[in-house]
Parts: structure tokens; C-alpha cells; sequence
């Protein structure tokens, strides 16, 4: 199954398994001031606190790093006072270090603020990790020619890379906030342009900032031709290492405001297809958000289509028990990917002392009414944890779920195993070389 470049859609022809080739979904429209990119528009909720603009400069940036330079710094001083005579070399090394990995992470910092200053010149609002009201609006996201399916491209600093180039990286061009009846008006007007009327609604996981949350969400509807309005619900994560645990509060202090955003988009957008999107932590605040809508609901009919749990950070037994139930019953269809590879969720575990739901294993989870994937064969690479937006295997997994319908029995690639009566299915390869979105690719087929 080859994944597709910008002219040819996922498991075109050739596909080994023998899929059938989906029809085209438009790209998105290039932008009309600079044909060097595509512009991606995303429609967002959040209930983050806006920052003071006038205020930020490149010490705000530099302050989640504080820790990290005064370790660097204390280890300096110990060394120094302890084995300056016999180590003198090994000081000599670790001052050298020391200071260079300050100086890096002073460069960062000044790459931050840019960023900052050049999206604030665009936009009317930018948002931090504190707790704030419930705010809609706009961005504008630019995807380069050359994207890599998969690939969130960003400045490197090993290729001297400071400032984003929308011809090169993934940015947020703008930030435009919208009052309710705009804001509702503007993605029904897109609702309706679409081929398939439908929506999908992203909702990011710990440790991710705003602006991280909005490319991803264009990232993930670019890869995926996605003809309809992509969502991103960015909740206020500390967007830091070492702030899993105020992540894990405000993802649970998010539940009412979601749950009223997800509301709002099925009565006022006018969509007749709604698919949600969670991953890692994110899962905590949509899972509990249907279980809410699933206690109240009235209307016959599930209100949501797809619903994708993709690595989610939730206890597994209390998924099973209390959260699995509900939100079966309030979609039409539930997808959950798991992994045995994923090591911020085996991080997880050690944390809480309990399996979390996105593991596979012996501790799989496996639900009456949800298509269960395993896809530990699949190489997600570093932490194995967001593969659902990185890995082109998954994206081409997700594009016949999502745009197709096709159900997991369908998808060739995934073969069914049986556990105490229950089916859930196991990605039987991955993907090699790369896709692009300039029309070329490298050997792309499931291996």
C-alpha cells in the first residue's frame, strides 16, 4: 500500500493488499500571496488564558530552562571545588559543556521569542499554560511544498535554522479570535464548500502549546486531503517536561468547556459528519466530555461519527469499566491504537502504578463495540508516542478510516486475533522510505 504524494491519495493503484483507490480529495488552496506554500485553514477552541504580549521578551522563554541551567552550573561549582587539582582536565570539559549548552539554550529561548513577535505582528492573540474562558477563532497555517507525510517540519538549530520559513516549516502564519456567531458562521460557510460536509475535531495531549497543537492539526489535515473543516480544542497544558501534573488537573478541569464546544460544533456547524481526534492526555478530557454528553443525550442517533483514541493516557481498567460504555454509545464508530513501544505511556504506568488503555500487550485493551489496533510493529521511532500524526502508516490507516469509512476487516493490513471472544486487530507492517507532497516519494509500500 503506497502512501500517496500531493497527486496520488492513499493505497492508490498498486496497493499489494489490493485496496481500492479512494477519489482525490482537493488539496488545500495555495496561498494567493505566495505560491511557494500551501495555506491551511484551522478553526480552534480553547480555554487557555491569553498572554500579555507587551509584556513577554526572551527571559519568559528562558525561564522553563531555569532548572536545567542551574543544575548545569551547580555541577560546575561542585567539580570545581572538589577535584579541580586532580580532575583539572575533566572540569576544564564540563565548564566548556556547561556553557555551551547554555549558550543553546539561550539561543532557543531568543528563537521563542521571535516566533512570538512575528506571529504576535499577525495576530490579536496569543495563549499560555494558565487557565482562562473559552475563546474561538482562526489560524492560518503554512505547509511547504516539499512537506514529508508525517513530518511537523520546524527550524533546526543544526542547520542554523532561527527563524521559521513558511517555505520550509510547518508555522502559524496568524491568530484571529472570533465571537460566537462569527465563528460559527465562518465553519458552517466551510462545512457546506466541503464534498463530504463533515469536521474533525483535534484535541492534543501533555506537554503541547497552543501553537504546536494548531500546525499539528494542519499537519494531520494536510496528510490526510482533508476536504472538510479541521478543529483544534487546545486545552491549557504547561507545555513543559516536568508539568505532567498541572497537565493532569486542567485536563480534567477542561471536561465542562469541551464538552459544550463539541455541542456547539454538531448543533451550529452544520456538519453532518463529526470525527474526533485524541491523543495521549487529550483522551482524558474527551473521554470524559462524551461520557457527559452519553448521561444527557437525547437524540436517538449517535451524535458523533469516528471517534479516534490514538495512545491514550487513561487508567485501563477505569476505561474499561466506566468510560468505554459511554462513549460507544454516543459514536457511531471507536477506534483505539495501542502500542507496547510507546515509552511516555510506560512512563505513565510507572507513575500511577496502573496500565494505561493506549498499551498493548497482555494488558490490551479489548471492548465490545471498539476496533482495538495494536500497532506495536510499526516503527514509530524515539518515544513511540505520537505516531498518530507522524507516522505515515498510521496516516494512511486513518485517511481510509476517516475519508472512506472502511472498516477494519476491509483494510487488509491489519489481521484480526481473538482474545476471551473478542476481536482486535494487529498492523501487520509499516511503511518504508518517504512520502512527499511535491509528487515524489521514496519506495513507499507496507513491507
Amino acid at each position: 500500500m503506497a502512501l500517496r504524494s500531493a497527486e496520488s491519495p492513499p493505497a492508490a493503484a498498486g496497493d499489494p493488499h489490493g485496496a481500492p483507490a479512494p477519489a482525490a480529495a482537493p488539496l488545500p488552496e495555495p496561498n494567493t500571496e505566495n505560491d511557494d506554500f500551501h495555506t491551511v485553514k484551522v478553526f480552534y477552541g480553547t480555554d487557555r488564558q491569553a498572554i500579555n504580549l507587551t509584556a513577554l521578551n526572551w527571559k519568559n522563554h528562558l525561564q522553563q530552562y531555569r532548572n536545567t541551567v542551574i543544575a548545569l552550573l551547580a555541577s560546575v561549582i561542585v567539580g570545581c571545588s572538589i577535584f579541580f587539582v586532580r580532575y583539572r582536565k575533566t572540569v576544564i570539559v564540563l565548564t566548556v559543556g556547561s556553557l555551551i549548552t547554555t549558550g543553546v539554550l539561550g539561543t532557543i529561548a531568543t528563537r521563542g521569542v521571535r516566533q512570538v513577535q512575528q506571529a504576535a505582528a499577525k495576530s490579536d492573540r496569543m495563549y499560555g499554560g494558565e487557565r482562562g474562558v473559552l475563546e474561538l477563532g482562526t489560524c492560518d497555517v503554512s505547509i511547504p511544498k516539499d512537506h514529508r507525510v508525517g513530518e511537523l517540519e520546524a527550524p533546526s538549530i543544526l542547520r542554523l535554522e532561527v527563524t521559521e520559513n513558511p517555505e520550509k516549516h510547518v508555522v502559524l502564519l496568524n491568530i484571529k479570535t472570533q465571537q460566537e456567531a462569527m465563528f460559527y458562521g465562518q465553519l458552517s460557510e466551510k462545512v457546506a464548500s466541503s464534498a463530504g460536509k463533515d469536521v474533525f475535531v483535534f484535541v492534543h495531549g501533555y506537554n503541547v502549546k497552543f501553537e504546536d497543537a494548531v500546525r499539528r492539526t494542519a499537519q494531520i489535515a494536510y496528510d490526510l486531503k482533508f476536504d472538510g473543516a479541521p478543529i483544534c480544542y487546545s486545552w491549557p497544558s504547561q507545555a513543559k517536561l516536568l508539568g505532567y501534573t498541572v497537565d493532569e488537573t486542567n485536563v480534567v478541569w477542561t471536561v465542562p468547556h469541551l464538552k459544550k464546544f463539541l455541542l456547539d460544533v454538531s448543533q451550529r456547524s452544520g456538519a453532518t459528519t463529526i470525527n474526533l481526534i485524541a491523543h495521549s492526555m487529550g483522551n482524558r478530557a474527551l473521554t470524559a466530555a462524551l461520557k457527559e454528553v452519553a448521561i444527557t443525550e437525547t437524540q436517538p442517533t449517535p451524535r458523533f461519527n469516528k471517534v479516534v483514541l490514538a495512545a491514550p493516557d487513561i487508567d485501563a481498567e477505569i476505561f474499561r469499566r466506566d468510560l468505554a460504555p459511554a462513549i460507544v454509545s454516543t459514536a457511531k464508530h471507536v477506534t483505539l491504537y495501542a502500542s507496547s513501544n510507546d515509552e511516555a505511556l510506560i512512563a505513565s504506568k510507572r507513575v500511577h502504578g496502573f496500565p494505561r488503555a493506549g498499551e498493548s500487550g497482555e494488558g490490551l485493551v479489548i471492548v465490545q463495540g471498539i476496533d482495538t489496533i495494536d500497532v506495536s510493529a510499526i516503527d514509530t521511532s524515539l518515544l513511540g508516542h505520537s505516531y498518530y500524526g507522524s507516522n505515515d502508516s498510521i496516516l494512511t490507516d486513518l485517511y481510509h478510516l476517516i475519508n472512506d469509512a472502511l472498516p477494519a476487516n476491509k483494510r487488509q493490513w491489519l489481521q484480526p486475533m481473538f482474545r476471551n471472544g473478542l476481536t482486535y486487530w494487529v498492523f501487520q507492517s509499516r511503511l518504508g522510505g518517504t512520502a512527499r507532497h511535491d509528487g515524489s516519494h521514496d519506495d513507499h509500500t507496507l513491507k
